[in-house]
């Protein structure tokens, strides 16, 4: 998560509220494609307008 951008008190925005989909998109990452999250801090949830960012999770490198 660290490698991706994540950083302490990130929410993720399409996937707040259901956990489930959340680890969905990580679950498609394991899978092999590279999931995209958007992310705000906690300092601005839940303000109008608030600042988010895109953060990538890349599929994890194949062990042969």
């Amino acid at each position: 998560m660290y490698a991706a951008g994540f950083r302490v008190g990130d929410i993720p925005l399409e996937y707040h509220g259901g956990m489930m989909a959340f680890c969905g998109a990580l679950q498609y990452a394991e899978s092999g494609g590279d999931a995209r999250i958007v992310v705000t801090t906690s300092d601005e949830w839940p303000a109008a307008g608030l600042k988010s960012r895109e953060l990538l999770v890349p599929s994890p490198p194949k062990i042969k």
